[in-house]
């Protein structure tokens, strides 16, 4: 049985052609990303979700992969035009979009590719780096609620054109964030699971309800 979603005729007009989707594990929620910035959708309520701000969606373009993770994040590889760096962005799925409720990981290229399996997410950049992100929500939800994010970094064997640098697991990303609404504990420490060093933060934030 197929199911017609119509797109809003406000995202389709200026970010057509609609280039990743993606749907949740309870296929409840969709997410779609075109030219620029994402926009969600419930199946339940059949509604749909934007930027309010129409400037932070035009100052965002999607690559590599678009996904849900826990029934209750949008997580996406993307280029911000205005500080030019190439990101991993979190987006909740109850407050309206916002890079006021959003959280960034900055990564070393463009997002190529992007999976996850149960709490971890992967992703490839172009420059042949691998990063293992072991993701964990925790809190009561609601209002308050914690994100605690670990990874690590491994090289991808590189073409032979190309000269590889030499890998290295010590090298520490650090999460942007910058909302009035959140603040950034201190870093946590490095933890060995398995072998492997895995580096962390933990991340609390809030935001008020939407009337």
């Amino acid at each position: 049985m197929a199911f017609w979603c119509p797109l809003p005729a406000t995202y389709a007009a200026t970010n057509w052609p609609i280039r990743l989707a993606a749907i949740d594990s309870e296929g409840k929620h969709l997410a779609v990303a075109g030219r620029c910035g994402i926009a969600h959708y419930s199946l339940l309520t059949r509604k749909w979700k934007l930027f309010g701000n129409e400037t932070q969606e035009k100052d965002m373009v999607v690559f590599g992969g678009l996904l849900w993770f826990a029934r209750a994040w949008i997580v996406l590889g993307c280029f911000s035009i205005p500080t030019e760096t190439d990101e991993l962005r979190f987006y909740p799925k109850e407050p309206r979009l916002s890079n006021e409720s959003m959280i960034s990981v900055p990564v070393s290229g463009q997002v190529c590719l992007l999976e996850n399996l149960r709490n971890r997410i992967l992703t490839f950049t172009s420059d042949c780096r691998i990063y293992i992100y072991n993701v964990e929500e925790t809190g009561s939800g609601g209002a308050q609620k914690c994100l605690l994010l670990m990874w690590k970094t491994l090289w991808a064997p590189s073409p032979p054109t190309l000269r590889s640098p030499t890998p290295s697991h010590t090298s520490t990303v650090a999460i942007l964030w910058g909302t009035r609404y959140a603040s950034v504990a201190a870093p946590i420490s490095p933890t060995e699971q398995h072998g492997s060093t895995w580096w962390g933060c933990r991340v609390r934030w809030s935001w008020s309800p939407l009337l």
